[in-house]
């Protein structure tokens, strides 16, 4: 079976903060980073933190960093920028391939790319069911994914993040929403808002993985 693509290496030691200074708008290292394509997820787990001017919407406080990625590989670039040690969390959305329901919320225990198998490496207890999610380029793909994977779910992220931290001694943890079911809840016949209301759910779990307080 062909490996598929090789995950690029981290960005030299010496140009890690030029880099997180263009994409984050601060070049501190953060310890721990929250990674997020949806700006639903984003929005709350930011309020109160303050922001920085980067290519990507994103906030802070003291040694925590919430950022606004943008969706499939560009996520790339924001774990390529951290230092060793980063504990990362993944929150975004995943197709359920039949087997999960609309809404759930899962933990992704390992992420499938190409044939290989990148594995949770988070050090905290697991707070959701676990999922094995296989990695798709874009909405069309997983449109066609859905018969022949063997995965429960689909994203474009989380396969991604979890192996740039392993081969960058980092730890990562992914929670992501149920927002289509395929083959009958496709994404584009799924009600807006269908899913919105474990919205709170995740973001809570979320802001406490990392150690933020939620403002009301």
């Amino acid at each position: 079976m062909s490996r598929g693509p090789e995950l690029p290496p981290a960005f030299a030691q010496d140009t890690r903060a030029a880099v997180r200074r263009c994409v984050f708008g601060h070049p501190d290292a953060p310890k721990r980073v929250v990674l997020t394509p949806i700006r639903s997820f984003f929005e709350p787990l930011a309020a109160g933190l303050v922001r920085h001017g980067g290519w990507w919407p994103s906030a802070g406080r003291d040694d925590v960093l919430v950022v606004l990625v943008p969706q499939s590989g560009a996520v790339l670039d924001a774990v390529c920028c951290l230092e060793p040690g980063t504990e990362i969390v993944v929150a975004g959305l995943t197709g359920s391939l039949g087997r999960l329901p609309l809404g759930a919320i899962v933990e992704v225990e390992a992420a499938l790319w190409y044939g290989r198998r990148f594995a949770r490496s988070s050090r905290q207890p697991m707070r959701f069911p676990p999922a094995v999610v296989d990695h798709v380029e874009c909405l069309a793909e997983s449109y066609h994914r859905w018969s022949t994977s063997v995965a429960d779910c689909v994203d474009m992220e989380t396969a991604l993040v979890y192996g740039a931290a392993q081969a960058q001694t980092m730890t990562a943890t992914a929670l992501l929403i149920v927002s289509d079911v395929l083959p009958d809840q496709p994404f584009f016949a799924v009600e807006p808002g269908a899913w919105r209301g474990h919205t709170a759910e995740l973001v809570r779990t979320v802001a406490e993985l990392v150690g933020l307080s939620l403002v009301s």
